[in-house]
């Protein structure tokens, strides 16, 4: 079947007139019935050569870069793990077109047996509806819940001495000393990349409800900076610049030196990084920087990552402007990804400037280890946690703290 988004990049590009658009989905599902076709067989040869040669194939997430990050990573950590059968020869396809990030494609293809090619996915697409439900497929699927996976393995990916030398050499062009400064990257999700990039999709509330405003950033900004840090905003495609300047924030993100390599490069070997919700934010996780989450939107979820830190958005009912409370929103089945929101009547709050400041001297002392509960803190979190660990929240056995300030300007929220 077609999604949608896929048939409105189709007509969109007939519109403008590039008809070679036409060529490419006759190819496509040319290949993709051959596929179908050759199926059946192509599984029976697979069921002898078993006994002796066990492959699985699969097929990397790689349009979007939160779903390359996570998606592949997760398949190392469990192979760390011991959780996918020994003496088997693992295999992914990767398409040549829409690659989120070039970079990290490549740093995957290292620990990974990955081919690129438009046909190979052609054929393995076709073949899918069999495949699926036979020893052979290999899924990468994340549920937003493996805390341990995350929390137990090694990093899996790795730059090599050229890449670090490279790196070095373009932080060196942004007045940055890879080897001495400690730098931090800050980034905020808004609508520029989708809209500039996948025009033709249909993103609507899931998408929408991450968004938050750079600019709220900034007394957290200032802090960093009072503390010795260099800030570097960064993100591929933005709607606007941070309305803030000092010599020691780079804002990355409208610079002639964003790239690939640097998306990645700055966001695998900062200090630790400050980021709402979004596939960008991910990159931290898989090379197991600390994240501190901002402007969390979907409800029940918390970051998968080690040493993370978080505070969510909150609800607010449009009609009286109270807030949601924990329990009512499961009383209400309010979705994870907030999709009913409208239809319940209610709206998110981003996180205010003195939100984000708090839960960045917090993440700062925890990252320099000087971080520890006050006596009355400690009971608040240990309050939350069980509150939270007996919810039927998505994310209840992930224990990753909320950030303690906020937790006690909203604790009636919750307890």
């Amino acid at each position: 079947m077609i999604s949608r988004g896929i048939w409105n990049k189709f007509v969109l590009t007939l519109k403008k007139g590039d008809y070679t658009a036409v060529t490419r989905a006759l190819v496509y599902f040319g290949f993709r019935i051959s596929g179908l076709l050759l199926a059946l067989p192509a599984i029976v040869v697979l069921w002898i050569l078993k006994p002796f040669f066990w492959l699985r194939v699969g097929k990397l997430n790689h349009t979007r870069i939160g779903h390359l990050a996570l998606d592949t990573d997760l398949f190392l950590r469990h192979r760390q793990l011991g959780r996918y059968p020994k003496r088997t020869f693992y295999f992914f396809l990767c398409d040549s077109r829409g690659l989120a990030n070039r970079q990290l494609f490549i740093m995957f293809q290292r620990v990974l047996r990955i081919c690129e090619s438009r046909i190979l996915v052609a054929l393995y697409d076709g073949t899918l509806p069999l495949l699926k439900h036979t020893p052979f497929y290999q899924p990468l699927v994340l549920k937003d819940t493996e805390y341990y996976e995350f929390n137990n393995t090694k990093v899996s990916i790795y730059f090599t001495p050229e890449e670090t030398q490279k790196g070095r050499e373009l932080l060196k062009c942004m007045n940055i000393d890879y080897d001495n400064d400690k730098y931090v990257c800050v980034f905020t999700r808004d609508s520029a990349f989708l809209e500039q990039t996948m025009p033709y999709n249909e993103w609507g509330i899931p998408h929408e409800i991450r968004n938050s405003d750079i600019d709220h950033c900034i007394e957290a900004v200032q802090y960093l900076i009072e503390q010795g840090f260099t800030v570097i905003r960064v993100g591929a495609i933005v709607n606007k610049p941070i309305g803030w300047s000092h010599p020691r924030l780079i804002d990355y993100s409208i610079s002639e030196h964003q790239c690939d390599f640097l998306d990645i490069f700055l966001l695998m070997t900062c200090k630790f990084y400050i980021g709402g919700s979004s596939g960008y934010s991910e990159i931290p996780i898989i090379a197991g920087v600390p994240r501190l989450s901002i402007n969390y939107a979907e409800f029940g979820y918390a970051p998968i990552g080690k040493n993370c830190l978080y505070i969510p958005k909150k609800h607010r009912f449009i009609k009286t402007g109270r807030y949601l409370r924990f329990k009512e929103a499961f009383e209400l089945k309010l979705d994870p990804c907030l999709r009913n929101m409208h239809e319940l009547g209610l709206e998110l709050e981003d996180n205010s400037p003195q939100d984000i400041l708090e839960a960045t001297k917090e993440m700062v002392a925890r990252v320099e280890e000087t971080f520890k509960y006050s006596p009355e803190e400690e009971k608040l979190m240990l309050a939350f946690q069980e509150l939270w660990s007996q919810s039927d929240a998505l994310c209840k056995d992930v224990p990753t703290p909320i950030g303690v300030e906020w937790l006690k300007k909203n604790k009636d929220l919750f307890i």
